[in-house]
């Protein structure tokens, strides 16, 4: 039980020169914890030509000031007799503290000068008496089956150099809380694994548009799925010429125009086809983008039904097939997704998961949940 006895340990260099002029103060700051054995070294302060007269030492814990006759060596400059004073220091209070010990050093006088003196504050700072400051390290552990279950005990050593071997194991079920928190993982019966949802639409804009410029536009167009299922039509003419292709306008065939800016490139044709499709973000894409050439319709990488079904494939018509050269302004990329793989998502290639079925409003049993709970729904 070598521990129960054990000490922290502590030096604290006391250093200074002769004041010449006033007194002089030092201050120094420690922290300890627990019992600790404190040793104040005192060798290294000067005494000057004609040395002192008294040295006096507070631990400043009520302990008995210490009071230290200087002697005279053959009528040489005074000396201390001794070069440390050792304390131990307790801590008995349940909170943090602090204590001040403090050393007073007095110079005699010469050539007419007044006696001066020399102040070290040394502030100590002391953990509460209950907290364990050993800086414990495990050194060992090892694996054991007790009663059926997987039980660790392992050695622990604190920075005395003390090893206390440990262990633990459940001896009680714990208390479970209802915290309000419901999760709902129904299997969600009737999903087609086979369905497909659409992430996204690009178009991207070919170089023959800078190379032909307005030819590269003559009779050319595209058409892209909403999340609805309606399609959008955006065909390009200029000068308000006919269009070649007679393209269907009902409640599910939607035609769009759009103004084609003179000096017409790559970058003013991006701009031109999202300010056209503007209008539908939020109800018909979650956002349109521009990624270097092309432009980019989002719908959603969730479950239905924030998810869009995928009943469309883009198309894209191009220039006057009768013209001896082809030019081809767009080319298409449909992106969709399953429940089984998802890789536009946060689930990755893995499937669509719980992540993007929170709710925040739901009833269960006719109750009806806020914002404050949430319902996560699971495949």
């Amino acid at each position: 039980m070598g521990h129960l006895t054990s000490r922290h340990t502590l030096t604290v260099n006391l250093a200074n020169s002769k004041p010449t002029v006033q007194t002089a103060a030092f201050t120094q700051m420690h922290a300890i914890q627990g019992p600790t054995n404190v040793k104040f070294l005192v060798d290294n302060i000067a005494l000057g030509t004609v040395g002192i007269y008294g040295f006096t030492f507070d631990y400043g814990d009520g302990s008995e000031i210490v009071n230290i006759e200087p002697t005279f060596t053959n009528n040489l400059p005074t000396t201390l007799p001794i070069s440390a004073l050792e304390h131990t220091y307790y801590q008995t209070t349940m909170t943090a503290s602090e204590l001040t010990a403090r050393a007073i050093i007095n110079y005699l006088s010469h050539d007419g000068i007044a006696p001066l003196s020399a102040v070290h504050n040394i502030i100590i700072k002391q953990s509460a008496e209950n907290m364990i400051e050993k800086n414990l390290e495990i050194v060992n552990s090892q694996l054991f089956t007790i009663a059926g279950s997987a039980t660790p005990i392992f050695n622990i050593e604190s920075s005395d150099n003390i090893v206390y071997p440990c262990s633990f194991a459940e001896i009680a079920a714990p208390t479970l809380f209802d915290d309000g928190i419901y999760i709902n993982t129904d299997p969600e019966t009737g999903i087609d694994l086979n369905a497909s949802y659409l992430y996204n639409s690009k178009i991207a804009l070919l170089e023959d548009v800078n190379s032909a410029a307005l030819s590269a536009l003559s009779g050319a167009g595209f058409t892209i799925q909403g999340k609805s299922g309606k399609r959008y039509t955006m065909a390009f003419n200029y000068n308000n010429e006919t269009l070649r292709y007679s393209y269907a306008q009902d409640t599910d065939n939607i035609l769009l125009s759009a103004t084609i800016p003179a000096g017409m490139n790559i970058e003013t044709l991006q701009n031109s086809i999202t300010a056209t499709f503007n209008h539908l973000v939020g109800t018909e894409f979650s956002t349109i983008t521009k990624e270097s050439s092309a432009v980019l319709f989002y719908q959603s990488n969730q479950l239905p039904p924030e998810a869009t079904s995928y009943t469309y494939t883009t198309t894209v018509s191009s220039t006057d097939p009768a013209l001896a050269d082809q030019i081809t302004a767009f080319s298409i990329e449909d992106r969709t997704y399953s429940y089984t793989t998802n890789i536009h998502g946060p689930a990755g290639s893995t499937g669509l998961s719980a992540v993007n079925r929170v709710r925040t409003n739901y009833t269960v049993n006719n109750v009806v949940y806020g914002a404050n709970e949430i319902l996560i729904r699971a495949l």
